[in-house]
């Protein structure tokens, strides 16, 4: 499995195409995007 980077890779969606996104991967996308109120992972 290959990893993303958000930052360098969030412009260019043939990049992140193969991502398949983890139960602790949702809640990174959540907690960044102000869907989830805790912080730590």
């Amino acid at each position: 499995m290959r990893s993303i980077n958000i930052e360098f890779d969030a412009e260019y969606p043939e990049r992140i195409e193969h991502f398949f996104p983890t139960t602790k991967s949702i809640r990174l996308l959540k907690s960044i995007l102000g869907h989830e109120q805790e912080r730590a992972f």
